[in-house]
């Protein structure tokens, strides 16, 4: 693992990608190979997946089973690859303060999903707080992937009679979607796997650099699939907020997430700006709902734009069957690729459907659209 510098290597990020193109990944041709079919670089491909009324994955569909339309307009699928096609991923693991008491109950979690995965998977494991930590490479190892398991563990306060909380911790959410997107082995992956993000947090930020929109955009852009298990842990962040001042656990809100309340649901607000520590107990839990319900909203949002999903939790204790569900799903994909017969490359956003006209009731997941590159 490496811990990453932030600022610089976003800053290196964002100066990289600023001439990409603006579209889900495509596949390019691999040279050397006689066999394989040239695909030409304006190939669009999406990940999708098809369950029943019951929430069951379809399989067996073939290239004439779905419909893709683009701005309305039908497109003639090129590519088409099976359930068994492999996948890159990056399991994302949130480990602010308040996962400190079940981190056993998140390892064995992890642990379980991993084993779920198919032997070509290639994984990393990824770890946030305030800092945002990386794995160097992807592995199908599985014994190396044990190892870096029993290796992360919470972010503990370290500053001088801090008890629980302090400079050092926080949840950097923001950034850490960035780097993943951006920066991460997964993100640096060009070959025909499929590629997704496991989220596990409860998506509230606090001490981000960036900000959500940033985070989208970078979603947009990637083609990465993004599946979120969002733990609630508002309960318990309503005790910490409403602890006696001079409580040893007692938390208060970071500027930016006041700031974040503020503009989404009190702009004209004449408190704006007010201290932390200001604010009373009813006025703390408002303002933590309102960011926990912010939080949620963001989640559904970043899995819908990148064709994931999100599995709420109640606790750590249901984890496992998130990460089964999630295992499931990731076994159940199709790649679909099409070249888009809007070939202006005018940097506009692209509205996608894609169904299957002839199973009545399914439902199908995949991303909502993508930004055409700008020339």
């Amino acid at each position: 693992m490496r811990s990453t510098c932030i600022h610089l290597l976003l800053a290196m990020m964002f100066a990289v990608s600023a001439g990409a193109q603006d579209r889900p990944r495509r596949v390019q041709p691999q040279p050397g190979n006689g066999d394989a079919v040239e695909l030409r670089s304006d190939l669009v491909t999406l990940t999708v997946s098809v369950t029943n009324r019951a929430g069951q994955p379809v399989t067996g569909l073939r290239p004439e089973s779905f419909q893709v339309l683009e701005d309305g307009v039908p497109q003639k699928i090129e590519f088409f690859e099976p359930v068994s096609d492999p996948y890159s991923l990056l399991l994302l693991l949130d480990t602010s303060g308040s996962t400190i008491n079940d981190i056993g109950r998140m390892r064995s979690a992890a642990s379980e999903f991993i084993g779920g995965l198919s032997p070509a998977d290639r994984l990393g494991i990824a770890s946030f707080s305030r800092g945002v930590q990386l794995p160097d490479e992807l592995t199908s190892n599985r014994s190396i992937l044990a190892r870096q398991l029993s290796d992360f563990g919470p972010t503990i306060a370290t500053d001088p009679g801090a008890k629980r909380f302090d400079s050092n911790t926080g949840t950097s959410l923001y950034d850490a979607l960035v780097l993943a997107l951006g920066e991460s082995p997964v993100a640096a992956d060009t070959s025909s796997r499929r590629r997704a993000v496991v989220l596990f947090s409860d998506c509230v930020d606090s001490t981000s650099s960036y900000d959500f929109d940033e985070a989208v955009r970078l979603a947009d852009q990637s083609g990465i699939s993004i599946y979120v298990i969002l733990l609630d842990t508002q309960s318990f962040s309503d005790r910490l907020l409403t602890q006696p001042e001079d409580g040893e656990s007692r938390i208060n809100f970071s500027k930016s997430q006041l700031a974040r309340f503020y503009e989404n649901f009190a702009p004209d607000s004449p408190d704006r700006g007010r201290e932390p520590s200001t604010y009373s107990a009813i006025e703390r839990l408002e303002i933590n709902g309102s960011l926990y319900d912010l939080a949620r909203q963001q989640a559904a949002e970043m899995a819908k734009r990148s064709g994931g999903r999100v599995y709420p939790i109640a606790s750590l204790v249901d984890a496992g069957a998130a990460y089964r569900a999630i295992a499931a799903e990731l076994r159940t994909r199709y790649s679909i690729g099409y070249y888009p017969t809007n070939s202006r490359h005018d940097g506009s956003w692209r509205v996608l459907s894609v169904t299957v006209p002839k199973a009545i009731g399914s439902v199908v997941v995949t991303r909502p659209g993508y930004l055409a590159p700008k020339d």
